[in-house]
């Protein structure tokens, strides 16, 4: 849109106001940074353009129904906000009957009573999304300005003729409060607006594709978050506060600036997706407690699981990332943050690990790695039967090469394997003794490195196992 003034050209953007009411189904398909698709209008339903910012209300089925209004950032923005709060008030279609219904025991125990009641109420918002309006033309407007405002102001009670509040007129915090779903993607935010985070009932939040370097403190109040996307961003870091939306579920961060991310995950036990691809990561934080990870994207590679952990998918990102490519091989980036610490004790990454370590390519440059073939190890020594599981697997793969089997043996891959050969777990056991033929079967300078007197005695003595398999 342009406006014109003494001669001269001025240009602007029009931002798109879509505000849902009523119970929604969830789309979890759709994009949350595109447009939102049209409801189904009734046919003298007029549909909003982008230069005009008079507010349409439209049915959406009989789930509940849309507003839509537009402003432009050439205008004043508390002016936007006041107006845009009028047409609200005026858009809002007047709150209806509706027979509620309770039942209880009676007294007796023996039958239910039933109690009915009218009650006069409007369907309440649950989602609020804020974008640029197509064919808007980018600058430096910041599409939750006004928002915030809005948010902010009241929504004042009209009075009655004698004074009093008119019936069913919302005020403001009636209005905002239901929020659950809030999207603010690519809207120009460099900062964002801490009204937005006084939505106690908000589950999810999209702030995808702005400019923010750093997230609220008060983030950490938003108490039912359940999803958090603020991928394509500037940020260099995360509030501590997050560790207080106990109820997150979904994490998404990529494409950020995150070196030191420092989060506490033990207090976000629900998260099953965790985003944190191509951010120059220096270390992952502590993974270990989320128990129901299942999507993981990291360094440049994205890892998705089944519920049930039998089957992974791995995909490798090598291009159009330099911090990616100048490294010593793909997976270095990736090698370096997943052997630190326990990282790779992780389920989910025991998964990941035995899936990339079945391409050849992948064995040699992860058998150069001292560190790493350490920490493949140390997996054998897990509590979890499917870490020791998916290890073996992993170390199954190195040791068919003789030079990747001699540098297991000099990491002493033997001790940790001697203490599984004398457990009860059957599972673990059976695992174990697929690395020890691969290993003896490789060469037989190997065997002889490997094949020590307690581990003979041992092999004898599973010649009497209970278990076939095991014999």
């Amino acid at each position: 849109m342009s406006s014109w003034g003494l001669g001269w050209k001025r240009s602007s953007e029009i931002f798109h106001l879509t505000l849902d009411y009523g119970d929604f189904a969830d789309e979890p398909d759709q994009d949350p940074s595109s447009p939102p698709a049209p409801p189904p209008q009734s046919p003298t339903a007029a549909s909003p353009t982008a230069s005009s910012s008079s507010p349409v209300a439209t049915m959406n089925g009989d789930l509940g129904f849309r507003i839509e209004l537009d402003w432009s950032t050439s205008d004043d923005e508390d002016q936007v906000a006041l107006r845009l709060q009028s047409q609200l008030m005026v858009a809002l279609p007047p709150p209806h009957d509706v027979v509620c219904v309770d039942l209880r025991p009676a007294d007796d125990g023996d039958e239910v009573g039933v109690e009915m009641r009218v009650v006069r109420r409007r369907e309440a918002l649950r989602s609020v999304r804020v974008a640029r309006a197509l064919g808007s033309t980018q600058s430096t407007g910041d599409g939750a300005v006004v928002l915030a405002r809005l948010i902010r102001s009241n929504l004042a009670p009209a009075p009655a003729a004698d004074g009093a509040v008119a019936a069913g007129v919302p005020v403001l915090a009636d209005h905002w409060r239901s929020v659950t779903v809030l999207s603010l993607c690519n809207c120009g935010l460099m900062v964002l607006p801490v009204e937005l985070t006084r939505l106690s009932f908000l589950e999810k939040l999209y702030i995808d594709n702005n400019k923010l370097s750093v997230l609220p403190p008060e983030v950490g109040d938003l108490k039912n978050l359940k999803v958090l996307t603020a991928d394509n961003n500037m940020l260099v870091s995360v509030p501590v506060e997050l560790r207080q939306c106990v109820l997150l579920e979904e994490l998404s961060l990529e494409h950020n600036k995150l070196v030191r991310p420092l989060l506490d995950f033990r207090s976000v036990p629900k998260l099953r997706v965790l985003r944190l691809f191509g951010n120059p990561l220096e270390f992952l934080p502590e993974i270990l407690p989320l128990h129901n990870l299942r999507h993981l994207t990291l360094a440049n590679i994205r890892i998705d699981a089944l519920e049930s952990l039998k089957s992974v998918t791995v995909e490798i990102e090598t291009e159009n990332y330099s911090y990616f490519i100048a490294a010593r091989h793909k997976l270095s980036a990736f090698f370096s943050l997943v052997f630190r610490f326990s990282s790779c004790h992780h389920p989910l990454l025991a998964s990941a690990l035995a899936k990339i370590m079945e391409d050849r390519t992948n064995q040699v440059a992860i058998s150069k790695e001292e560190n790493a073939v350490r920490q493949l190890i140390s997996m054998i020594s897990s509590d979890n039967r499917h870490v020791v599981e998916q290890a073996c697997l992993a170390l199954s793969s190195l040791a068919s090469d003789i030079s990747s089997a001699m540098q297991l043996i000099k990491c002493d891959i033997m001790k940790p394997i001697e203490a599984v050969l004398k457990s009860f777990d059957d599972e673990e056991l059976i695992s174990v003794l697929q690395v020890v033929v691969t290993l003896t079967f490789v060469s037989d300078h190997v065997a002889q490195k490997m094949l020590r007197k307690d581990v003979l005695k041992s092999l004898k003595a599973l010649c009497a196992h209970k278990n076939s398999e095991a014999r």
